[in-house]
């Protein structure tokens, strides 16, 4: 786990891709495995893109290579694991973003600030992160 790709933008802040790990900080699931004296092994998003600088962001992506819709609903719930894991640190919503192989029943949604989660095919993942994170780019 770790840093996997990075991108620096013209005002100084940095993108950085994280592969399967958080980097560290505080954990509700970790905290809770030592309170009961259980062996801790961190929770593993599949990817988190993260703005640090002046405008900080992070996003976590799970990556299903799917179009059925039970494994959609699995994603969505690791994705809600995730979120409230680390609440601190996912502040800007949608925080959890599920990324599928695109299908014609996915009803295609603007992400919407009140939510959670968001389902963002994978045809369009890459240029919903720069709107996102890089939108003077």
């Amino acid at each position: 786990t770790g840093v996997v790709g990075r991108y620096t933008l013209p005002d100084g802040d940095r993108i950085d891709l994280r592969y399967q790990g958080w980097g560290g900080g505080p954990s509700r699931r970790a905290d809770t495995l030592v309170r009961h004296g259980l062996p801790v092994s961190s929770s593993r998003p599949d990817i988190l893109v993260e703005r640090s600088g002046a405008h900080p962001d992070l996003v976590v992506l799970e990556l299903k290579a799917s179009r059925n819709p039970g494994t959609i609903g699995d994603g969505l719930s690791q994705l809600l694991g995730y979120l409230n894991d680390r609440p601190e640190r996912l502040s800007t919503q949608p925080a959890g973003w599920l990324v599928p192989f695109p299908f014609d029943a996915l009803e295609p949604l603007s992400p919407d600030p009140a939510e959670p989660l968001w389902i963002v095919p994978a045809d369009s993942v890459a240029d919903a992160i720069v709107t996102r994170m890089a939108p003077t780019l």
